[in-house]
């Protein structure tokens, strides 16, 4: 949410919160800013700089993540979404603090605290874990990505994560 709030206010033009940190809606300021933006988009593609359509599409299932996120209960039958949406799919981890990587192929999800906790088999055919952030959950969902800063020592530290389908 970081990135896109941060284009909708240096950028945008928006002067207030973009998103609701409740519901994960934009706010009248948001929605202000994030017409802007599509409208820049739509110049890009009438000038055949980018693919308007393609990054319109992009964009908003970005703010749907957002929403999602903002949204989500974490009750019994939403989980179960989540491994039904997630399981026999390849999610992938870095870590920018320590360089750190990871894949694993999920076979289970478990609630944590702050975390949805997915386990799997890694590439070596051993068992392996990665978290996920709660308030990532909704944009990896929806996007199948998904990348968190946090700032640690003031270093920025980057947390990405991919999610794959891996029937190719």
């Amino acid at each position: 949410m970081n990135r896109l709030a941060t284009i909708l206010e240096d950028f945008c033009g928006c002067t207030g919160l973009p998103f609701d940190s409740k519901t994960g809606r934009l706010t009248e300021e948001g929605v202000k800013a994030y017409q802007i933006l599509k409208n820049i988009i739509s110049k890009l593609g009438e000038l055949e700089i980018i693919d308007a359509k393609n990054a319109h599409k992009k964009l908003d299932n970005l703010r749907y993540g957002y929403l999602l996120a903002g949204r989500w209960d974490y009750s019994d039958s939403n989980i179960k979404k989540i491994a039904k949406a997630t399981v026999g799919k390849s999610l992938f981890q870095y870590d920018s603090w320590n360089g750190s990587s990871m894949t694993i192929v999920i076979e289970d999800i478990e609630l944590q605290n702050n975390a949805i906790h997915f386990t799997g088999t890694n590439h070596w055919g051993g068992k392996s874990g990665i978290d996920v952030n709660r308030a990532m959950v909704g944009q990896l969902l929806a996007t199948g990505k998904a990348e968190r800063h946090n700032t640690l020592e003031g270093c920025d530290i980057v947390t990405r994560w991919s999610l794959n389908d891996t029937s190719n």
